[in-house]
């Protein structure tokens, strides 16, 4: 039997899967081991093999659990910092990270299916017991209770190969869920760019990083090999349920992902301007006697916390608690100019934006 660590636990699958929680439910042993391409060979040790998919299964469906407990967490402190007015800006990136698990509903919905359809097709899954309504709730039928059993749906006929032959293939439910999940990956990140393109005018920082490795990888053909063949072919149940909670487990990765993304815009510090001083601004810069002096007087507001450069005629100023303070000596009379360029940095999303301007004063005799 060709073995699925080609294209399930192979070494780029392990680093994109690279989930610290893992360690809790201890998988760690069982990545490694995948990643030397040494599980799942069937015909030096079927027993252990079927052990280590199960195991693989388990390890999945656990870190799944943790991965969808550690999204909700990072939704109640998005709702924490909205309960700061001066962070209501931020709600529609809050709407966007909430809606994030519901586009791999349908994915998850189909994974599922597959499940049933191949316990259907074999030997059905053996249960705890009183847990048989809540798999019948799932839709499947076929269910042994046992009550010394440590995992709770795992298959009857777990070695079987012809199960995930027919519904993967025949029935050619393997190249459904690749346009399933190629859908989905489409739908998280349109998402994102939506956001970014018309809701979010500054890009979310850490966007372009998480779209260019997203934790729910592309399903793409290897030479003349199609994707499904390269996952599928050859799988017994045990090997198909260790799959398919792989795929189930990327998915609620890649929505932690993006999520995880978007909490960073809370995490920015605000730009709070903390003083106050009186600004005045004349009309003319110089005057000749008899001249009436008029200026505009105002009370101006500033951030000492702001993180800014201030470069005057190409020369950099020192900025203290958000002023900077700049002297020459006037030796050219008449009209003067200097130019000053500042540069300011986006706390949110890191983007820096110039300014340039011009100014202007006169120096008499």
């Amino acid at each position: 039997m060709k073995m699925i660590t080609n294209a399930l636990f192979n070494a780029n699958s392990c680093k994109k899967s690279n989930y610290v929680r893992f360690i809790i439910v201890g998988t760690l042993i069982f990545l490694i081991a995948a990643c030397d391409n040494t599980i799942l060979n069937t015909k030096t040790n079927s027993s252990k093999n079927l052990e280590r998919s199960l195991a693989f299964e388990k390890s999945f469906r656990e870190s799944k659990n943790i991965i969808d407990a550690d999204i909700e967490q990072r939704f109640k402190r998005m709702e924490n910092a909205l309960l700061d007015d001066r962070k209501l800006y931020l709600r529609i990136v809050y709407e966007t990270a909430k809606k994030m698990p519901y586009r791999v509903e349908s994915l998850r919905a189909k994974i599922n299916a597959l499940r049933v359809e191949i316990a259907e097709n074999s030997g059905g899954l053996i249960v705890k017991y009183g847990e048989k309504a809540k798999w019948e709730a799932l839709g499947y039928t076929k269910l042994i209770e046992e009550n010394k059993i440590e995992f709770s749906g795992s298959p009857v006929s777990a070695a079987d190969m012809n199960a995930p032959e027919l519904v993967f293939f025949k029935n050619k439910e393997a190249e459904k869920l690749k346009a399933q999940i190629i859908i989905t990956r489409k739908n998280l990140l349109s998402q994102m760019d939506f956001l970014n393109k018309d809701d979010y005018p500054e890009r979310i920082q850490g966007f372009d990083e998480a779209k260019k490795n997203l934790l729910l990888g592309d399903p793409q053909n290897k030479g003349n090999l199609k994707w499904e063949d390269l996952n599928f072919k050859d799988l017994s149940v045990a090997e198909s349920f260790a799959l398919l909670a792989k795929l189930e487990n990327d998915a609620t990765a890649a929505v932690n992902q993006l999520v995880k993304v978007l909490e960073t815009a809370f995490e920015a510090k605000l730009l709070i301007y903390d003083e106050i001083d009186v600004f005045s601004q004349p009309g003319k810069a110089c005057l000749r006697r008899g001249e009436t002096f008029q200026t505009e007087i105002g009370l101006g507001t500033y951030s000492t916390q702001a993180d800014f450069t201030v470069n005057v005629n190409g020369a950099n100023v020192p900025v203290r608690k958000g002023k900077a303070s700049y002297s020459l000596k006037a030796d050219k009379t008449g009209t003067n100019f200097y130019k000053v360029k500042v540069n300011v940095m986006n706390p949110l999303t890191g983007k820096i934006t110039s300014v340039e301007k011009e100014f202007a004063f006169e120096v008499g005799e």
